[in-house]
């Protein structure tokens, strides 16, 4: 739909950014996990779950990996049965 198409195309700038701020820090804030980080998780998780592809954010992807290996992160999506 024109919608998708829209949103599709709306959420890479945002990502760009993103993935630029996570560059050389393994968290949102640094050195230190903090609240922020579980919510850019999900978020961003949630966004590659509806399709949105990664592809062309390589810090973004390595900090999605950082978060969800994890252990607490792991136990959250084990329960949720969102283990690959």
């Amino acid at each position: 739909t024109e919608l998708k198409a829209f949103a599709l195309e709306a959420i890479h700038p945002l990502l760009a950014h993103v993935d630029a701020h996570v560059a050389g820090k393994p968290y949102v804030m640094g050195q230190r996990f903090t609240i922020a980080d579980p919510y850019l998780f999900f978020v961003v998780s949630l966004a590659g779950w509806l399709g949105v592809r990664l592809d062309g954010h390589a810090h973004l992807g390595a900090y999605l990996k950082r978060v969800a290996a994890r252990p607490a992160t792991r136990r959250i999506l084990a329960l949720e049965d969102l283990l690959d």
